[in-house]
């Protein structure tokens, strides 16, 4: 069974060599596609380049899904549920985490884009290459003193019941909506 750590572990590395792979294509002209003749009339990019292109936004995008969604059950799992202090320190933590989601978007539409349009994309790519590596340092720093909760259970039986409910959610907000449209309730 994979842990929260193993899957950080793997896919941190894969986010920001994703990262390093887009910033490579930007600074090497060789890899991009050939200047557009009128703003109506560009080649699009293919064959290697496209492959290219592609492998670094799916490396991104494989990363960026890993970390989202183990972060916040990381942090979760720092909090003992039974403690009445550590209920609220757990609430806490959600909002200070969603609230360092939200900035990270913020930064990342003005100071990246900012770097992006007057420095180059080869140098954006590689500003968030190393934001990625300073969490995942800063993440390592913090592996001693993190609870490790181990994973119990069957992983098919947890998936079964989010079935189940989202099978049972389905069904309710269809009969909600064919009473609303079809007024026979």
């Amino acid at each position: 069974m994979v842990t929260i750590h193993q899957a950080l572990y793997t896919n941190t590395p894969v986010f920001w060599q994703g990262y390093i792979l887009l910033a490579i294509q930007a600074h090497v002209p060789s890899l991009h596609p050939p200047p557009c003749q009128a703003p109506n009339n560009c080649e699009p990019v293919h064959g290697s380049n496209l492959s290219l292109l592609l492998l670094g936004i799916f490396m991104i995008c494989i990363g960026e899904g890993a970390i989202r969604a183990c972060l916040p059950a990381l942090g979760g799992d720092q909090f003992d549920k039974s403690d009445p202090v550590e209920q609220r320190l757990e609430a806490s933590f959600f909002n200070w985490y969603t609230f360092a989601i939200s900035t990270g978007g913020f930064v990342g539409l003005v100071f990246i884009v900012w770097v992006e349009n007057s420095k180059g994309w080869d140098l954006g790519f590689v500003v968030c290459a190393l934001f990625v590596i300073l969490g995942m340092l800063i993440w390592i720093a913090g592996l001693p003193f993190y609870r490790n909760q181990l994973p119990t259970g069957s992983p098919i039986t947890r998936i079964l019941q989010v079935c189940s409910i989202d099978q049972t959610i389905y069904m309710l907000t269809s009969w909600i909506m064919f009473c609303l449209f079809a007024r026979y309730c």
